[in-house]
């Protein structure tokens, strides 16, 4: 069935480093939850251990995905924080006419129409620019 199938997966990583260090725990339950916590900063639990160096492992690079479990989805300040923008912010800068853009990051809840509708159709790209 594959790894999806080892479900729930638990990964423990030490404050500030990323998942690829972790340790990668398989089928767990909320009955093991204190024995993983309690295993933090000691030897790893083994009996709940899912070894990391399979192929599949291996050939894996996380990109969309690469902050999942290590910033708080619904902090856009901690997105920021791990260059979620940054990617955007280049294409801007190389497609901006002036030599500083102004580059704001707004979590819009709610819009006038009217004004969404400009906002879109003002920044849709012109047809066969590419």
């Amino acid at each position: 069935m594959g790894l999806c199938s080892a479900g729930p997966l638990v990964a423990v990583a030490e404050p500030g480093s990323d998942l690829a260090g972790s340790v990668l725990y398989r089928d767990v339950k909320p009955d093991d939850v204190a024995d993983i916590l309690a295993s933090v900063g000691a030897a790893p639990l083994q009996r709940l251990r899912c070894p990391t160096d399979q192929p599949f492992f291996a050939r894996q690079q996380r990109i969309v995905l690469e902050n999942s479990g290590v910033i708080d989805p619904e902090s856009l300040r901690e997105y920021i924080a791990a260059d979620g923008y940054a990617a955007l912010e280049d294409a801007i800068r190389a497609q901006h006419p002036y030599e500083m853009p102004a580059i704001h990051a707004i979590a819009i809840a709610m819009a006038y129409l009217p004004y969404a509708e400009w906002v879109e159709a003002s920044t849709r790209p012109e047809p066969g620019a590419d």
